[in-house]
């Protein structure tokens, strides 16, 4: 059986077509396709991607880790919330994968990774990240939620970084604008423009 993200009853209300998406029921449109596509590229539309594997870290060589680990170098990482698109190395610097990493403070960074790729991507980093003494969450527990469209950098852009643990079920979503910086925002979906 498929995996629910944490928005699915809320997909399903909102009357999507949920379709099997590499093991996961995730939405393929709440109507008309033609009308979402335009509605996104004319404005902004908003896209569940929780079923990407979210992985927090902790510790005090992070810095070192990641650049062992990644091909871009996270030295240029120092906002909080700030995001960089880079891939996995294997220790011959062949690409494993691509990912996405976020810098939340000097000890802490999040990883977000493909769903498709889980089990062999965690495994990997794992491993590596042995000898660095490093504390590895996957977090589950959070909904992740990517904003596009021409005007997604005003949309929300009033918004400030920060956590939120409301609403129903308590999840943590993470609210990320294609290319910018993460927003954490409450546990909801919202329609608008056809979406």
């Amino acid at each position: 059986m498929a995996q629910q993200t944490p928005l699915y009853e809320q997909h399903t209300l909102c009357g999507a077509r949920m379709v099997d998406f590499h093991g996961w029921m995730m939405p393929l449109h709440y109507g008309s396709q033609i009308d979402e596509h335009h509605a996104v590229r004319g404005d902004a539309g908003m896209f569940d991607v929780s079923h990407m594997t979210i992985v927090d870290f902790h510790g005090s060589r992070i810095r070192e880790f990641l650049r062992y680990l990644l091909a871009n170098d996270v030295a240029k990482l120092t906002t909080p919330g700030k995001a960089l698109y880079t891939g996995m190395l294997t220790a011959s610097a062949g690409v494993i994968d691509d990912l996405i990493v976020y810098f939340l403070s000097e000890d802490y960074f999040r990883l977000v990774v493909n769903s498709a790729t889980r089990e062999k991507d965690l495994a990997w980093i794992s491993e590596q990240a042995e000898p660095y003494g490093l504390e590895i969450t996957v977090r589950d527990d959070l909904s992740l939620i990517a904003v596009q469209g021409p005007p997604g950098e005003s949309e929300g852009g009033d918004a400030v970084y920060r956590r939120s643990t409301s609403g129903r079920g308590r999840h943590e979503a993470v609210l990320r604008r294609a290319g910018r910086r993460p927003v954490y925002r409450h546990h909801r979906l919202y329609r608008r423009s056809g979406l």
